[in-house]
């Protein structure tokens, strides 16, 4: 009898960790794609500053943002 109990605290631990777990992985996952999105956001902040205004004509500037759009 004691060792059934003992099976059913293990298995709701286990599946206390899981939820544990599944939350962590979400929150790092969340983290990752704010951190990505930073990243982007710094990117265009940093070409809009430093490359637009080397290059005056749209015919070079174009195909870039559309590359760039592409990727994201």
């Amino acid at each position: 009898m004691g060792h059934q109990n003992f099976l059913i605290q293990s298995l709701a631990m286990t599946a206390r960790m899981s939820v544990f777990f599944t939350r962590e992985t979400m929150v790092f996952l969340f983290l990752l794609l704010a951190r990505v999105m930073a990243f982007f956001l710094f990117l265009a902040m940093v070409v809009e500053i430093f490359i637009e205004p080397l290059v005056k004509e749209p015919k070079i500037i174009e195909p870039i943002v559309t590359t760039t759009f592409l990727f994201m």
